[in-house]
């Protein structure tokens, strides 16, 4: 019984130091226990054309692996000067996204973006 306790408190002690290890590292238990599905596809929206009351960014989604992907979702997050959000906007393309093609979209976004940023939310490929 007394070895089962020492094997339970060293197991638990592991996990402890693991666990401490991993927080340090900036980790934390959403990354290290829902661990994101990766695919080939990239969004980006980095040219940005300032208007005088708005600013347009062609969003552009590109699928670089070798399956299709339906219904892609990207969240796009414009900032300002001083890197404040602005204004974040889910984007949906309803069309396929077929093996190695892309995609592109003009958004709106407001005048005082001076950076835009892109992250794929969802995507279903087949």
């Amino acid at each position: 019984m007394k070895k089962f306790l020492t094997n339970i408190v060293f197991i638990g002690l592991l996990i402890a130091v693991g666990y401490y290890f991993l927080k340090e590292s900036g980790y934390n238990i959403d990354s290290i226990l829902n661990k994101t599905k990766t695919y080939d596809v990239i969004a980006e929206c980095s040219n940005i054309e300032n208007l005088v009351l708005t600013s347009v960014t062609e969003l552009t989604v590109t699928n670089n692996g070798g399956k299709n992907h339906k219904d892609v979702t990207v969240r796009v997050t414009a900032y300002n000067n001083n890197g404040d959000i602005i204004k974040q906007k889910n984007v949906r393309f309803d069309r396929d996204l077929l093996p190695n093609s892309s995609m592109s979209k003009p958004i709106t976004i407001p005048a005082k973006t001076e950076k835009c940023n892109c992250v794929i939310l969802d995507s279903n490929p087949d």
